[in-house]
């Protein structure tokens, strides 16, 4: 949460600091104390239903729909959302030797045949087979049966269905999390990852946010300079 209070303080002294001239409709925004104790617990409840136990920089893009009072002030709000992740990542790679992030192994059912999907506090299941013939973003329709199991059919269906990032499954315009094992592995950032590709890992695997980091103009602008850089 280091990165939600940096901006929070830039955007506090900014506000203090603007001139009486400025235009109240394309100004500063005014953030509320109350408003901001409202933006952690969401940022919070984001974590939760993304599986985590913290928050971390993916969840700060929601900020881009809490933080401004006029429209002319998005394109503003944009900016520091983007500059706050970037230094954010920056932190990571700078202050940070490893990570540790969960093993690609996902949890299936008794028999071995399904995936379990994370729906809230809810789960329900899609076969393995099925999953696969998924992957690749190609869309096909599924519909529920008794005990909580989608039947995936190409021709006709109840929602459509589409795995756009391995790993999660897309039901019409909503993105949830395959269940995933508890076993951790540590990996190294300096060897492995660039500053872009830790934001878009977070990113693809945020139910609440577009998929890749180019949705992201002003934040992918921002980490094009670290492209090929490890440190």
């Amino acid at each position: 949460m280091d990165a939600l209070f940096a901006l929070r303080t830039v955007l506090s002294q900014r506000f203090e600091n603007r001139d009486e001239i400025d235009d109240p409709e394309t100004g500063v925004p005014y953030v509320s104390d109350r408003r901001w104790k409202k933006i952690v617990g969401i940022l919070r409840a984001s974590a939760y239903l993304n599986g985590r136990s913290e928050v971390n920089l993916s969840d700060c893009l929601l900020l881009e729909h809490m933080i401004w009072d006029k429209d002319a002030q998005i394109a503003m709000v944009k900016k520091d959302i983007a500059k706050m992740v970037t230094d954010g990542a920056m932190m990571v790679h700078n202050g940070v030797k490893t990570r540790t992030a969960p093993a690609e192994q996902f949890i299936t059912t008794n028999d071995g045949k399904c995936h379990i999907v994370i729906a809230g506090q809810d789960e329900f299941y899609i076969s393995i087979d099925d999953y696969e013939k998924l992957r690749g973003g190609k869309a096909a329709y599924g519909r529920f049966t008794s005990g909580n199991r989608i039947l995936v059919d190409t021709e006709a269906g109840d929602f459509r269905l589409k795995c756009e990032v391995y790993g999660t499954l897309t039901m019409n315009s909503f993105k949830y999390q395959l269940k995933k094992n508890s076993t951790k592995k540590s990996t190294t950032l300096d060897k492995l990852v660039t500053i872009p590709e830790t934001i878009e890992d977070e990113i693809a695997e945020n139910i609440f946010l577009r998929n890749r980091l180019e949705d992201y103009p002003q934040l992918n602008a921002m980490t094009n300079k670290f492209k090929g850089f490890r440190k």
